[in-house]
């Protein structure tokens, strides 16, 4: 498996330049080409999967995101392209790679067209911690709904650059109703393999009248939350 870093940092890969007889070539000055391409990793998918469940029950599907707290917007760079070189005249190399998109990083090194040993060099990009403003929430529980029966809805999972979390559990995430009356909702990972590392959050309203929706991370209110919905009176 490749080595592993985390979203938002880099990594140094250093190596040696060498003749066709194994000889260190101590003065530097070859002209190595460095480059990067990136594989997105395949979290995201569940995400798509979870918005477009939303659209068929005709909730608005969850956007992306959108900032929030960590900087208004997300930094989407993925590390792919040109990859700068650092010639220490040694016989020694060095060049540095990341991004801050979830996925694999492959480093390509060159010479004369031809790649070194060893190359590419992959690089796992793992997603940062979840960040509660670039979280969402999407499914029909939103719309509101009769009293007595669920509202469920499903939390989609980012870190500050955007990149879609796989839950392992209910990750801190809260859903509490506030209005006609006080509901504690129940958080649970998504069963479906479709939607894996997604969480799904449901609570049942007894009182009808309005609510507000309040989904949260750590106590921090996910991207648009609170949503306001009702819940109507059941048939007699």
């Amino acid at each position: 498996a490749p080595p592993t870093l985390v979203a938002g940092l880099s990594a140094v890969l250093t190596f040696e330049s060498r003749d066709a007889y194994n000889n260190l070539r101590p003065l530097g000055g070859d002209s190595f080409e460095t480059f990067t391409t990136f594989e997105p990793a395949p979290e995201a998918a569940a995400h798509d999967a979870a918005r477009a469940l939303a659209a068929a029950e005709g909730a608005p599907a969850a956007d992306d995101g959108g900032g929030g707290a960590e900087g208004g917007g997300w930094q989407t760079g993925d590390g792919a392209g040109s990859a700068p070189l650092l010639d220490e005249l040694s016989g020694l190399y060095s060049v540095g790679f990341g991004g801050c998109r979830a996925g694999t990083l492959r480093l390509h090194v060159r010479l004369g067209g031809i790649a070194i040993e060893g190359s590419p060099f992959a690089l796992r990009v793992l997603p940062a911690e979840p960040s509660a403003p670039n979280c969402s929430a999407c499914g029909g529980g939103l719309l509101g709904g009769i009293a007595g029966q669920s509202l469920g809805m499903r939390v989609l999972l980012r870190d500050r650059y955007g990149n879609a979390v796989a839950a392992d559990d209910s990750s801190g995430v809260a859903l509490t109703l506030h209005g006609a009356s006080r509901v504690c909702g129940e958080v649970t990972l998504e069963e479906s393999h479709t939607l894996s590392g997604v969480l799904h959050a449901s609570a049942i309203a007894t009182v009808s009248g309005r609510y507000y929706a309040h989904v949260t991370l750590d106590g921090e209110q996910v991207g648009g939350s609170p949503f306001a919905l009702s819940v109507r009176s059941a048939a007699a």
